[in-house]
C-alpha cells in the first residue's frame, strides 16, 4: 500500500526470519507513542493463532514493524469457496477472538489481508492490537462497522461486524454486505443461522452482538 512495504527479513538477534513492515515517511509522534503503548499493552496476549509483535522502532525519520514470520503464508481468499470449506477456518477465528475478548482485548481491524493461511490450512491473526490506519489495505473498509473508530480504540464490537461480514459473504456468496441489504442466499440458511448474523451486522455497536460465545 502507499503507507508502507511489509518484507520477510531476516532478524540477526534472534537468527529467525520475521515479517518486517517499513513504512513510508515520518509517522508522528503522537503516533510512535500510540503504536507503542497498544503493542506492550498486548505482549501478554499469546495464542497459537495470533502473531506476536516483536518490535517497533526507529531509524532516524524511517519506523519499521516486526512481527512473527509464517512461512508461505497467504492472506484468506473466500473466492468460489463454499460455507462448508470456509468454516472450520471462521470457526477457529471465531474461537480465537473469544480467547482475546475474555481477556480484554480486541483487534478492531480484522480483513482478509491479515488473515493469513499457512500451507497445512492454518490460520493466523497478524497487526493485532495497531492503531487504526497505521497499516492499510485496499480491502480494510470491506469489513469495517458503520461506527468504526469512534470509541476511539479498538473495539470487540468491530470485531464482531467483522466477523458478521465475513459469515454472511461465506453463507450467501453475495459479497460483503451494505446497509439495509437483504439477506438473501442461494442455499437454505437455518433461522437462528441467519438471526445471529443479523445480530452481528447492526450499524450500530450498541444493538449489535456482544457475546461471541453466544454466536
Amino acid at each position: 500500500n502507499d503507507k508502507s512495504d511489509t518484507w520477510v527479513a531476516l532478524d540477526r538477534d534472534v537468527n529467525q526470519r520475521v515479517f518486517l513492515t517499513v513504512f513510508h515517511g515520518p509517522l508522528g509522534a503522537d503516533v510512535v507513542e500510540q503504536t507503542r503503548t497498544r503493542i506492550e499493552r498486548t505482549r501478554g496476549l499469546i495464542h497459537q493463532h495470533i502473531l506476536r509483535i516483536y518490535e517497533f522502532g526507529q531509524t532516524g525519520e524511517t519506523c519499521f514493524l516486526s512481527q512473527q514470520y509464517v512461512k508461505d503464508a497467504r492472506p484468506l481468499n473466500l473466492t468460489d469457496a463454499s460455507f462448508r470449506q470456509v468454516w472450520p477456518t471462521l470457526q477457529t477465528l471465531m474461537n480465537t477472538m473469544v480467547f482475546a475478548h475474555e481477556l480484554g482485548f480486541a483487534h478492531g481491524q480484522l480483513h482478509l489481508s491479515n488473515l493469513l493461511i499457512d500451507p497445512t490450512g492454518e490460520l493466523y491473526i497478524r497487526d493485532f492490537g495497531l492503531p487504526a490506519g497505521l497499516i492499510v489495505t485496499p480491502d480494510a473498509r470491506s469489513l469495517q462497522s458503520p461506527d468504526h473508530g469512534k470509541s476511539g480504540s479498538a473495539d470487540p464490537a468491530d470485531d464482531i461486524y467483522a466477523l458478521g461480514c465475513l459469515v454472511y459473504r461465506s453463507l450467501t456468496g453475495n459479497g460483503w454486505p451494505t446497509a439495509g441489504q437483504v439477506f438473501e442466499s442461494s442455499v437454505p440458511v437455518p433461522d437462528e443461522v441467519r438471526a445471529a448474523t443479523d445480530s452481528m451486522l447492526r450499524p450500530s455497536a450498541y444493538d449489535r452482538a456482544r457475546d461471541l460465545n453466544h454466536i
